[in-house]
């Protein structure tokens, strides 16, 4: 089993920030916006936890990777032919929180847009890294409770914790109730 810490050195696309906050022809509003997206470009630091891990396939409704048994008729599917799978788990990191504090609804709002950025961006370095693994131009991924429960249920979200150790201290994130 390999284990990667990535964390990203913020690189954060502006233009896309811009377009989604929809702060095309205020000017005014551009200015303080892109001032606010310098400091968070400076700030994020968004990071992935990737466990490379050997897999089986037992069913067509039964996984086991890294020695974790999963149970999902589509996983097993998806995963039929495969000797090692890629288990992951991605955040925005928390750096960018102390930007939002104090300030009103709509740096909130921008920080919040900033944050989905900086996930965006890790998880296409997460893809990158996967495709240079695989060998292939793309990947595909899969989370549990993504769709119904038939699917894949979100309950195995543990099982998938189970898999990637401690996430507190690598990549700051920790699975709830």
């Amino acid at each position: 089993m390999m284990r990667e810490t990535v964390t990203l050195r913020s690189s954060l696309d502006r233009s896309r920030f811009i377009e989604r906050a929809g702060l095309h022809g205020d000017e005014e509003l551009l200015e303080e916006a892109g001032e606010l997206f310098v400091l968070a470009n400076d700030t994020a630091r968004p990071k992935a936890l990737m466990v490379i891990s050997p897999l089986t396939v037992l069913d067509r409704a039964e996984v086991v990777i890294a020695g974790t048994p999963f149970e999902s008729r589509w996983l097993a599917g998806n995963l039929t032919g495969l000797k090692r799978a890629i288990v992951y788990l991605a955040t925005c990191g928390n750096e960018l929180d102390v930007l939002a504090v104090g300030g009103d609804g709509l740096r909130a709002y921008w920080i919040d847009l900033i944050k989905g950025l900086a996930l965006e961006a890790i998880l296409e370095e997460v893809d990158r890294r996967a495709a240079v693994f695989f060998g292939s131009k793309s990947v595909a991924s899969m989370n549990p409770g993504s769709a119904d429960a038939e699917v894949w249920p979100i309950e195995q979200q543990k099982q998938l914790f189970d898999v990637l150790g401690n996430t507190e201290t690598e990549v700051g994130v920790t699975l709830t109730d």
